[in-house]
This record gives structure tokens, C-alpha cells and sequence, in this order.
């Protein structure tokens, strides 16, 4: 996977937030069917015109082991807009940065799957638990293919 390591300032987000379950793989099929809404409605279009240099952003975040839930937004970064939608506070983190090209969303949980096996060829670093983001480039070519990464913010491992 290519990948690269760096610090970001703190931010906050905004966006529609639903709560998901990674039991029997709920969120690859929840998390799908909620960008299918988003992009049906008029919401899509609001969050578009409201954009950062960030773009648009999955956010999961409030994971908790004992429920195996998770939020999720769809969401930009937060400038002032008057947007009636939640907010999040992303912390200033180090990131690893996993950088992909093609379909959706099944690039994307690809990626996800593919994580866990990073961090055991990678034991310098621990992964966080606070917040971790998808984004995406807009970018898209002739065949469907689009540019997006998956931040998971890292902490040095001094073991």
C-alpha cells in the first residue's frame, strides 16, 4: 500500500452523521446505502458548495469495543458555514496516510482491511483510536476510478 507519514493542526468537521455497527460487516453495507442517500438529496450539493481544500470526508469516530458501533459522518471541514449538521473536533495528530485510485467504496474497505497487517509489519507505530478519515479527491476517470486516501492517526511505539 503506499502510504505516507504526517502532522496535521487540528480541525473541526461538519456534516450527516449515522451510528454503525462492525458486527457481521454491517458498515460495508450501512456506510454505502448513507453516501446513496446523501448524494440522492440535496445534501451532496450543500456539502459541495461549502468546501475546503480538504474535499468531501468519511469520518468514523466514538468507537466503542464494548458495542462494536462507530459514528460516520459525510462531511467537510468546518469554516463557519451556517450548516445545521453535527461537528467533530479532530485533534492535531500524526497520520498515516494510505493513498488509493480506484472504485468505490470497494477501494476503500479494501484499504480498511488492509490496515490491521500494516501496523504488524510496522510496529514503530501505534494506531490511535480518536478519529480516522477518508477523503476524497473529486477526481474521477473515464473508467469510474477515483482518487481518495484513509488517514489513521499514529503515535510513536516506545516499547
Amino acid at each position: 500500500m503506499k502510504y505516507e507519514i504526517k502532522s496535521e493542526k487540528a480541525f473541526t468537521i461538519t456534516g450527516p452523521m449515522i451510528t454503525t455497527s462492525t458486527e457481521q460487516g454491517m458498515n460495508f453495507k450501512k456506510i454505502p446505502m448513507f453516501w446513496d442517500e446523501i448524494m440522492q438529496d440535496e445534501t451532496y450539493s450543500i456539502l459541495k458548495d461549502n468546501l475546503s481544500e480538504k474535499g468531501i470526508m468519511g469520518v468514523i469516530s466514538n468507537f466503542n469495543l464494548a458495542t462494536k458501533t462507530f459514528d460516520y459522518y459525510i462531511a467537510i471541514e468546518y469554516k463557519g458555514q451556517n450548516l445545521d449538521y453535527p461537528k467533530l473536533n479532530i485533534p492535531e495528530s500524526t497520520w498515516v496516510k494510505f493513498l488509493g485510485f480506484g472504485k468505490l467504496p470497494e477501494g476503500i474497505q479494501d484499504i480498511f482491511k488492509r490496515i490491521p497487517k500494516w501496523f504488524e509489519d510496522h510496529p514503530e507505530y501505534i494506531r490511535l483510536g480518536h478519529t480516522e478519515l477518508e477523503l476524497y479527491s473529486g477526481e474521477t476517470d473515464s473508467s469510474g476510478n477515483t482518487g481518495y486516501e484513509v488517514w489513521i492517526p499514529i503515535s510513536d511505539n516506545e516499547k
